[in-house]
């Protein structure tokens, strides 16, 4: 098949680490009112601390995961996969395991007579880490010869500075049961599984007679080997196999991107170096072959005996598909089709005639296949179906699917591909149009920007790259994405307080930032976000950020943009705020407010909430990052300097994670998390000083619930207020709640859902006293009751 092939704009799905924020609309299904057990002051027990796995009950569309930690019960509120899986492997041989990697989301097994994903790394199984220390995978491979025996490189180091030092708390991770549990070794490396070179290929193999030897080639620090399962690593010494460090060092490096076994023969790809080759263990090294500047091998494989290499050339066009011949010791190069700089492939395993290849996204004539070992090449066009998870094929996103892994079954014939949103099969590559069935179950990697729960209704989430979702039957997965099927993050959520049943969102399409195509996106809905209407009058500047609606007249909102580029952007171009008196038909710019535009500097930072609607009177109010605080008592056309501000700083990196939010049920009461110097409160939107509560050290995420007196919010009743931070002195990071306002805390988990993401919202249920709701920054969302007294 022939087809002319024009050019498709970019796309960069999302790829950072970060975090998230939930809200709600009406009628929450699940559990009813609940009763709290008892939990003491202070850091939960080891054992109220221990997560177990719990029946879901009758069957139904799906099954949440439902995990007890602390003193809570958790269920996932499903969405179905959301994020970028990086990476596929299997154990050899029909029947092989399967595990499947992501760059925020944890790591996979599939299981398949469920024909779902079973996530390995959370509390239950991996011990003695932080959170966001596990959910960056680097890295994944699976002894050829032992299914069961599985390695993991994971870590979220960030570059190192012009002094090249590293922070390297990167770690390998050993499993003997599939994942089940996990050991970590004591060496460290610089390991950042979210970066540019995460996709394509692995840096670790398995010797497919050893299932102890394993090869691990790092970013930054060159070549490695264990012969005792990962117990001890020894390095190959860098004159032999170089680092593969090129450039501009504090940038992101391939370094040794791929390695693998062929026979008894190792193959290591540096990159701007070249492929070396040892024969005897790794006791000498041979380079066998040199790289141009810029070039770095991903994929190596064996097939039939020799070495199958793609050679990606970012800065060079096109990429290659290399052999080596070991025989010969010669190297030839297939021909391929593929024009731009990277090249993923797959050779089916029970006919090696059979090949697949992509470039940097699989989409309409960007999918070739070849039946004579890359000969000659068909070229596809391609379509998606998810009858389980109906909202993944009501998108956009096969327009640009972005390329993590090829990879055919282990017992050959169908086809994995792992991708920026999804884990997809096809078992007809052969096909003029190839159809990619989601194979996604299971699967929870979206990064949650907000979350929330207005008066009567159902949780609504805003989540990075595919807007958010509407949870109104925890027993199925969305129909549909928030708005409209096109690729956008969602930054903010909110709801006005006497009309709650308006509820506004706002997102950015950051993927297209630098082109002209660029819009604003924002939109408002009347019922409880079942509809919506998106804004007009808007510009390019409305980028992202948070919205926040008046609670007197839902027709009056305010639009706090944020920035892009880099967390400096907000002083070399402000974008000041933006405020809509007829329900976002039209809007109103200001440049700056009080000559300042350090509210939300970046728009990566979900966690920041600089701006927040009173939920009685009307009122607006800012806190930015200098210690300053307003109001607007206009809908946000004029804003007054308050004499009293939280200490809101970027020494307690409250410009980072400050949250300033009001509470549901009294006018003029706010409270203002403020990073590291803890939590704040003001009766009177700051005209006396702030109120520093005692017991509470760190703020990451808070959120406001019903009174657990079980009267309602209406009643005067204190409110419950959930912290995610550290209180009581607790050296450890913790979801915690009060509810006698703000002057004693308890601790219901150190890991809400015994996850290991990190949490960027939580939002308390208006109405069922004790429910919280949790954003992560990795894996979607997730419900929590207090366990009953007696279950």
């Amino acid at each position: 098949m022939t087809r002319a092939i024009g050019p498709t704009p970019r796309r960069l799905f999302f790829s950072a680490a970060i975090t998230a924020a939930v809200l709600i609309a009406p009628a929450c299904s699940g559990r009813g009112d609940t009763t709290e057990t008892p939990v003491p002051d202070g850091r939960a027990s080891d054992t109220a601390d221990t997560t177990q796995s719990l029946p879901t009950g009758p069957a139904a569309d799906i099954e949440p995961r439902r995990v007890v930690h602390g003193s809570y019960i958790w269920q996932t509120m499903p969405v179905g996969a959301g994020g970028f899986v990086t990476g596929i492997v299997a154990s050899d041989g029909p029947g092989g395991e399967i595990y499947a990697r992501t760059d925020v989301g944890g790591a996979y097994r599939w299981e398949p007579t469920d024909e779902r994903w079973q996530q390995l790394l959370d509390a239950t199984s991996v011990p003695d880490v932080g959170p966001g220390d596990v959910h960056s995978v680097d890295s994944i491979a699976v002894a050829p010869s032992l299914g069961s025996r599985v390695y993991l490189a994971l870590g979220n180091d960030n570059n190192p500075g012009v002094d090249g030092v590293l922070a390297a708390t990167g770690r390998i991770l050993v499993s003997d049961d599939g994942g089940s549990t996990w050991r970590t070794p004591a060496r460290r490396w610089f390991i950042s599984g979210n970066q540019r070179f995460r996709i394509g290929s692995e840096r670790l193999a398995v010797n497919p007679a050893n299932p102890d030897h394993v090869l691990f080639g790092s970013s930054r620090e060159g070549l490695f080997q264990s012969f005792d399962a990962g117990a001890n690593w020894e390095q190959v010494p860098t004159d032999a196999v170089p680092p593969g460090l090129s450039g501009d060092i504090t940038a992101d490096q391939a370094g040794v991107a791929t390695v693998a076994f062929v026979g008894n023969t190792i193959f290591a790809a540096v990159a701007d170096n070249g492929v070396f080759a040892s024969g005897d263990t790794g006791a000498s090294w041979q380079r066998i072959r040199d790289f141009e500047q810029n070039e770095y091998g991903v994929g190596a494989v064996a097939v039939n005996g020799d070495l199958w290499l793609a050679l990606n050339r970012p800065d060079a066009n096109p990429a290659r598909i290399m052999v080596f011949d070991l025989d010969s010791a010669s190297w030839s190069e297939i021909a391929t089709p593929i024009e731009s700089g990277f090249a993923a492939f797959a050779v089916d395993p029970a006919n090696p005639a059979r090949v697949v290849l992509a470039d940097e996204a699989v989409r309409d004539g960007h999918l070739w296949s070849s039946s004579d070992g890359g000969l000659t090449w068909s070229v596809h066009d391609i379509e998606v179906e998810s009858p389980q998870i109906p909202w993944l094929a009501g998108t956009d996103l096969d327009g640009y699917m972005s390329t993590g892994r090829l990879m055919f079954d282990p017992g050959g014939g169908a086809l994995w591909f792992a991708e920026g949103m999804a884990v997809w099969r096809t078992s007809d590559t052969d096909a003029a149009t190839v159809t990619f069935t989601a194979a996604a179950r299971g699967i929870e990697e979206t990064v949650a920007s907000a979350v929330m729960v207005p008066p009567g209704g159902v949780p609504i989430g805003a989540v990075a790259d595919r807007q958010g979702f509407r949870f109104d039957d925890m027993s199925r997965y969305p129909s549909r994405t928030l708005i409209d099927e096109t690729f956008v993050g969602g930054t903010s959520l909110d709801y006005s307080g006497a009309h709650p049943e308006v509820v506004a969102w706002v997102g950015a399409e950051y993927n297209i930032y630098y082109s002209d195509a660029r819009r604003a996106r924002g939109a408002v809905s009347r019922d409880s976000g079942v509809t919506w209407q998106q804004f007009d009058g808007t510009t390019p500047a409305m980028f992202g950020g948070e919205i926040a609606v008046s609670a007197v007249d839902p027709n009056v909102m305010v639009w706090l943009p944020t920035h892009f580029s880099d967390p400096w952007e907000y002083s070399r171009s402000p974008v000041g705020l933006y405020y809509s008196h007829d329900s976002g038909k039209s809007w109103e710019h200001l440049d700056t407010v009080g000559g300042t535009d350090t509210f939300h500097r970046f728009m990566w930072w979900f966690n920041r909430r600089a701006l927040a609607a009173d939920r009685v009177n009307g009122n607006f109010y800012l806190m930015s990052d200098e210690g300053r605080f307003f109001s607007s008592a206009d809908g946000g056309a004029t804003w007054q300097q308050s004499a009293n501000a939280p200490p809101c700083l970027e020494g307690n990196a409250c410009h980072v994670l400050g949250q300033l939010q009001a509470q549901p049920d009294r006018a003029q009461r706010l409270w203002a998390g403020v990073g590291s110097d803890g939590l704040y409160r003001s009766d009177d939107a700051g005209l006396t000083p702030w109120t520093k509560l005692a017991g509470v050290d760190e703020v990451k995420a808070m959120g406001f619930g019903a009174p657990m007196s079980g009267e309602g919010l209406a009643s005067g009743a204190p409110v419950s207020v959930f912290v995610y931070g550290r209180a009581n002195g607790d050296a450890e990071t913790g979801l915690y709640r009060s509810a006698d306002d703000g002057a004693t805390w308890v601790l219901l988990t150190s890991f809400p859902a015994a996850s290991y993401s990190d949490v960027s919202a939580v939002s308390g249920d208006p109405t069922i006293p004790g429910r919280v709701y949790v954003a992560f920054s990795g894996n979607g969302f997730a419900q929590g009751d207090p366990i009953e007294v007696g279950g």
